[in-house]
């Protein structure tokens, strides 16, 4: 080899490595900018799923409602169906500027500080089997969603006393204080007698957002 093709070759090695190294800087920022928060004790095959969220928003629309945009609420009293327990919740926009929320939620139950290792299941009742919705929350405006899951049948393992919530395409969660509903309380069950692999009362249903409290309880047609 030549001393010309000697050097030709060793900038060659050099261009190759200074890009990999570029590249491999670059995927270390995107994965520290994405990192969800860590959970205490994650249960096993229990962590409510990341919704898949709706893209394609109209150009020149608000833009997706951020954390700091927006006050997360524990919402009234339901009067709940037969063997129901449930929760509302309330996002309201603080801020002077309009903003879209599309898609599920993500909720944790918490006894104190340990998380509870329910199922989740976006959708699911024929009250919440629907897709989500693009909802256009205006400055001080409201919109609300909620939890269901069924009564415990067998002994109950603990009571949630608190709930973590992040927004549809947000990692950022805000802890809330959950009322104490005595017998319609949001409980672990232990595992009921029965051939199901998940106890029935260890299921929460989560609802999409909605731009009014009664479609919330509005039979919703079912996906196709």
């Amino acid at each position: 080899m030549t001393a010309a093709a000697a050097r030709r070759a060793v900038g060659a090695v050099s261009a190759l490595s200074l890009a990999g190294l570029a590249l491999v800087l670059a995927g270390c920022g995107s994965a520290a900018a994405s990192s969800p928060p860590a959970a205490s004790s994650p249960p096993a095959a229990s962590s409510p799923p990341v919704a898949a969220e709706p893209t394609g928003f109209a150009s020149g629309s608000p833009g997706r409602c951020a954390p700091a945009a927006v006050r997360v609420s524990v919402g009234g009293l339901l009067s709940p169906q037969t063997g129901e327990h449930s929760q509302l919740f309330v996002v309201t926009n603080r801020s002077r500027s309009a903003c879209l929320l599309a898609g599920y939620p993500r909720i944790w139950l918490l006894a104190r500080q340990r998380r509870l290792p329910f199922v989740w299941r976006d959708g699911g009742t024929p009250y919440f089997d629907a897709p989500p919705a693009t909802v256009v929350l205006k400055p001080g405006a409201r919109a609300w969603f909620m939890i269901a899951k069924y009564r415990c049948d067998g002994r109950i393992l603990a009571s949630a006393s608190f709930a973590r919530v992040a927004l549809p395409g947000t990692r950022s969660m805000v802890r809330l204080r959950l009322p104490d509903l005595g017998e319609t309380s949001l409980d672990l069950c232990a595992r009921y007698p029965g051939d199901l692999p998940v106890d029935p009362g260890n299921i929460v249903f989560v609802s999409r957002i909605e731009p009014t409290l009664e479609r919330l309880f509005v039979p919703q047609p079912s996906r196709p």
